[in-house]
C-alpha cells in the first residue's frame, strides 16, 4: 500500500500519515452506520472519495476503487433512506 501511495505523488504526507488516514476512514464509516449521524456523515463519505478519485486522476492513475466505493455509498444512502435524494 505505501508503494502505491508512493506512486500517487501525493507527497509524504498520506504515507507519513497512513494511519491516521485509516482512523479517519473508519470513524466515517462507524458514522455512517449510526441512523442519527448518517446524513452528515454520507456528505463527508463523498468528500472524502471525491478527494481520492482527484488523487488518482492527478497522479494519471485509474480511480477505480475510489469510484466503486462512492458507488457503494450512493447506493446503501438510497437504501437507507429515500428522502435524502429528494429534491
Amino acid at each position: 500500500m505505501l508503494e502505491n501511495l508512493g506512486k500517487l505523488n501525493t507527497g509524504t504526507f498520506i504515507v507519513n500519515n497512513l494511519r491516521l488516514v485509516g482512523v479517519v476512514e473508519a470513524v466515517f464509516v462507524f458514522l455512517f452506520l449510526i441512523p442519527s449521524t448518517m446524513h452528515i456523515d454520507f456528505f463527508l463519505l463523498l468528500s472524502w472519495f471525491g478527494g481520492a478519485i482527484m488523487i488518482h486522476v492527478a497522479s494519471e492513475d485509474k480511480p477505480i476503487p475510489p469510484i466503486i466505493f462512492l458507488i457503494v455509498a450512493w447506493v446503501s444512502a438510497y437504501l437507507r433512506d429515500p428522502s435524502l435524494f429528494g429534491f
